[in-house]
């Protein structure tokens, strides 16, 4: 069995800070982004990076076509839209979240903030708290939009 990718110097970093990044290309298919209706809001994706400082780093890349509302907390809070991408078969586990207060997420395309990660399966989840306006989740709990996508 191989050993996992170790920790890189940029993890948590965004791809725009990293010299390289530009040069990249898609790891695996594509995945859709639904609500708990069935409501289709866009796609993601993984990039990897091919080149320079950025060689071996991945990161998701999401595409939201659709405007994706976010409820608010009880308390009036605004809520929050999370992409994560995990190596969880790093010892120590390793992740990089990239967080977002608002009331909706526009159209328009995001990243993730990176890993290293040349050899290693990431997985990539995009969550909402409390939930997608779509109110069929109880305040307090969140919205999975995209679980366990593998490279």
């Amino acid at each position: 069995m191989q050993a996992s990718d170790p920790a890189g110097r940029y993890d948590g970093w965004w791809n725009s800070e990293i010299g390289g990044c530009g040069s990249n290309i898609r790891v695996g298919p594509v995945k859709s982004i639904y609500d708990s209706r069935g409501v289709y809001y866009g796609w993601m994706e993984q990039r990897w990076g091919n080149s320079g400082n950025c060689w071996g780093y991945q990161w998701v890349k999401v595409h939201i076509t659709k405007t994706l509302p976010i409820d608010s907390y009880s308390g009036g809070s605004p809520g929050a839209l999370t992409l994560n991408i995990n190596n969880s078969q790093a010892r120590p586990y390793r992740s990089a979240d990239w967080v977002t207060y608002r009331s909706a997420m526009a159209v328009g395309t995001y990243n993730s903030k990176v890993l290293y990660a040349p050899h290693d399966q990431l997985q990539g989840v995009v969550s909402v708290r409390p939930c997608v306006g779509d109110g069929l989740c109880g305040n307090g709990s969140a919205t999975l939009l995209f679980v366990a996508w593998m490279a």
